[in-house]
């Protein structure tokens, strides 16, 4: 593939990217990472219980993925920070028992 082609597919993910917000990023990030990924596991929320920090994840590589994406990002820089400490606590909590934490990505549009 040329560099200019790159390039291009490149400008057109980071179009999409910023163009989803909310649930429409979160469905966005999860579909990508099942392609990519094939032991990839969505976490739906379980009622009021929520997702308990965990939006997928890979068991085997202990690999756990939580997506915020509020609609308007920009504004929520220093929500999601706070967000992030509080989201890994309760995944620790609630997930490392079920498959060890190696990994944490806390996806932010």
């Amino acid at each position: 593939m040329k560099p200019i082609d790159k390039h291009y597919l490149r400008l057109q993910f980071w179009n999409k990217v910023y163009q989803k917000n909310a649930t429409e990023f979160q469905t966005f990030f999860e579909d990508i990472m099942q392609e990519a990924f094939p032991d990839f596991q969505k976490i739906r929320p379980y009622g009021n219980q929520g997702d308990r920090g965990n939006d997928g994840y890979r068991p085997d590589k202990g690999m756990y993925y939580q997506a915020y994406s509020p609609q308007k990002p920009r504004e929520k820089e220093a929500d999601a920070a706070k967000k992030l400490k509080k989201v890994f606590e309760t995944l620790k909590a609630n997930w490392n028992q079920i498959s060890n934490i190696k990994t944490f990505y806390f996806v932010f549009n």
